[in-house]
């Protein structure tokens, strides 16, 4: 399957898929050098602070119900209400204030320069560059949240650091590292077929 990068590039990408499991990946991703240009839409920022027009008062809407959504993951996978949490990939920072306001202790990390001034100025959020993470010590965070995962392929080092990034409790580890993933099966992913929604190409 070829999937285009509707949202910013107009490239395309070659979606492969696991004989064996299923799953499906970009061929031929982005370094991670180059994948910040992916994200350098002015939609990026715009589309996120804006009601005017129907498509953007249900993206709100929507925006609202997935960040609950997320809360309660979060609640299930560490048993935890509140604490501290890592953002990596954070966007605009909609999601690291969210849990901010139910009480949570956030930091956050992102790529795109623009998203970065928009969660500092918008929500007062610390965000840091993504080779910042290392400036964490070790045991920092109850939850590292990535919506979706950012381009790790093939880097250990960094999602090493994550794992040492992680608090601890006892005996009894109480941490959570949680992700999201497209879900190529689902009814959205099939009723809009080859989009960069779909896919979240070309990560």
């Amino acid at each position: 399957m070829t999937c285009t990068d509707h949202y910013a590039s107009g490239e395309s990408f070659a979606i492969c898929r696991c004989t064996h499991c299923g799953f499906q990946f970009t061929q031929s991703a982005p370094v991670e050098a180059e994948i910040g240009r992916y994200y350098e839409s002015p939609d990026y920022i715009s589309h996120s602070d804006t009601h005017k027009g129907l498509m953007n008062r249900v993206y709100h809407w929507v925006r609202r119900f997935m960040l609950a959504r997320k809360a309660r993951l979060i609640k299930h996978n560490s048993g935890l209400s509140r604490g501290m949490l890592l953002d990596i990939g954070t966007g605009t920072g909609y999601f690291p204030h969210f849990m901010q306001e139910k009480g949570w202790r956030v930091s956050a990390i992102e790529k795109s320069p623009q998203a970065r001034r928009f969660a500092q100025t918008h929500f007062g959020l610390e965000v840091r560059k993504p080779e910042e993470l290392t400036d964490y010590p070790d045991k920092s965070f109850d939850v590292i949240t990535l919506w979706p995962p950012p381009s790790m392929r093939g880097n250990t080092r960094k999602c090493g650091r994550l794992t040492t990034c992680l608090a601890t409790y006892g005996t009894s580890p109480r941490r959570s590292c949680s992700s999201l993933a497209p879900n190529t099966t689902s009814f959205s992913a099939n009723a809009i077929p080859c989009l960069l929604m779909r896919s979240t190409c070309p990560c």
